[in-house]
């Protein structure tokens, strides 16, 4: 009986982890983490990099 208590317990908590990372994406509170990328060239941003074009 003391294991499905814990099993229960868990559950609920996982439950409240994920319902609030959904409300902090939702406020924009938390973001995906972007990428930068850097020509290897020149060290820029790829979006400013102007070497390759």
């Amino acid at each position: 009986m003391n294991s499905l208590h814990l099993i229960e317990l868990f559950l609920v908590v996982a439950g409240v982890a994920y319902l609030m990372m959904l409300a902090g994406v939702a406020k924009n509170a938390l973001e995906p983490k972007r990428v930068r990328r850097t020509c290897p060239s020149c060290g820029r941003l790829t979006d400013d990099c102007r070497c390759r074009r």
